[in-house]
């Protein structure tokens, strides 16, 4: 189900093939440089990269370490070369590029920038190489961004995915202060990003499928699910596989619109709140930045169960047992019925294939992919490649399925159908 993202530009796809989705470190904000930097009064020659560790200082990272620096999701490795009006600086920690941003450059500085080919390590621990500052930002500005998620905001970061979706010219951006921007090619997009990592898209958006079709996308909760959906897709929430699901004898909530999982104006998460990621590891998220990326990464399975949300807006606590219990409860703190819930058909074929304890799947049917498009599956030999994670897709009901327990088919009116369905009989 774990899908590597391609995303970028032709000349650097063998350089970058692993790194689009790869989450950032969760500290925006950390450390150095410290010291307070002179910013030229004349035109500077510099990559976007170094003028945002420029102008930036310690704003311009996401942590420190021994081994390199990090920017974003990257971490340039130790030790580099920087060119300051022709002096060359051997950078072998945050030390040394502090004491170089605060004695070499000054209001005269007319060009500062890395000293190419430079070594990076990617986020996967991947060994990488930036020839030049271009290819330097396009890595950095194709980080998901650690911090600045929810109150309706969506941190821009560069996407350009060849079996999904990409950007669709020109967009328009909002920085820290609420000034937009507006980028009218990737080249511009890219530039903007890694020179400024506190960028928002100022919605509607346009982008682009494989069709060529452009379509507007109107908020962040829909950016957000079709992207999501493009990292991960077919990714079901787990039944039994793995410790999806199973860790309190439920099911995995699965991957429909997964904006939901983060809560709405139902409900907040209890921070520290701890999930499943794709490889079975128990994952400790501080806050709701930090879940944003795990699913933009493809990563998130199910809930470790029980956890306790609070509800909006009297601010009671439940206690959420297992999938069904999640899914129920907020459908009903929703409106009864209102609350909007896709079940992924990798999932539903999964149940009804490769376990049955509940259902047998009846054909055909229908399956809605990302860009509303209605495709009938007429036998499991085409299920299997929603399993398989080849496509994405969710289940247009009403369904008819075999109920393993009696024997008869029944119709499954819609996705509250199907969850009831499965809490009888597991």
């Amino acid at each position: 189900m774990k899908n590597s993202m391609t995303r970028f530009l032709p000349v650097l796809a063998a350089l970058l093939m692993m790194v689009f989705f790869a989450a950032c470190e969760k500290d925006e904000i950390n450390e150095a440089p410290t010291t307070p930097i002179t910013q030229p009064t004349t035109t500077v020659s510099a990559s976007p990269v170094a003028t945002r560790l420029a102008t930036r200082g310690a704003q311009a990272q996401s942590s420190s370490s021994t081994d390199g620096l990090q920017i974003g999701c990257i971490s340039i490795d130790y030790p580099f070369d920087f060119d300051v009006d022709g002096v060359v600086y051997t950078i072998n920690s945050i030390d040394d590029l502090d004491t170089m941003f605060s004695t070499a450059v000054t209001q005269n500085t007319v060009s500062l920038d890395f000293v190419y080919p430079i070594d990076v390590t990617l986020e996967d621990g991947t060994a990488g190489v930036a020839a030049d500052g271009g290819e330097l930002s396009l890595l950095v500005s194709a980080c998901i961004p650690g911090s600045g998620w929810g109150n309706g905001a969506f941190p821009a970061f560069y996407f350009d995915d060849p079996n999904c979706v990409s950007i669709s010219y020109p967009v328009t951006l909002l920085d820290e202060d609420g000034a937009s921007v507006t980028a009218l090619d990737a080249t511009e997009l890219v530039s903007l990003l890694a020179a400024n990592p506190f960028h928002t898209y100022n919605f509607p958006i346009n982008v682009v499928d494989t069709a060529g079709t452009v379509t507007s996308v109107l908020d962040e909760e829909a950016l957000f699910d079709l992207l999501a959906q493009c990292a991960c897709p077919g990714n079901g929430g787990g039944h039994g596989g793995g410790n999806g699901g199973g860790n309190g004898g439920g099911h995995g909530v699965g991957s429909g619109d997964l904006s939901f999982l983060l809560g709405d104006s139902c409900f907040t998460h209890n921070y520290p709140l701890d999930v499943l990621d794709i490889d079975g590891n128990t994952v400790s998220l501080a806050d709701e930045s930090a879940f944003s990326v795990l699913l933009l990464n493809g990563m998130f399975v199910d809930f470790v169960y029980p956890f306790t949300v609070t509800l909006v807006p009297d601010g009671s606590q439940i206690t959420v047992n297992n999938g069904m219990n999640f899914y129920n409860a907020f459908a009903t703190c929703a409106g009864g019925g209102t609350f909007d819930y896709s079940v992924p058909a990798g999932y539903f074929f999964t149940l009804g294939i490769e376990d049955t304890t509940c259902y047998s799947v009846v054909y055909p049917l229908t399956v809605t992919d990302v860009y509303g498009a209605d495709l009938t599956v007429t036998s499991e030999t085409e299920a299997r490649a929603y399993i398989a994670g080849s496509v994405y897709g969710t289940i247009k009901f009403p369904v008819d399925v075999v109920n393993t327990s009696t024997g008869s088919t029944i119709t499954l009116a819609d996705d509250f159908a199907f969850f009831n369905l499965l809490g009888n009989c597991m």
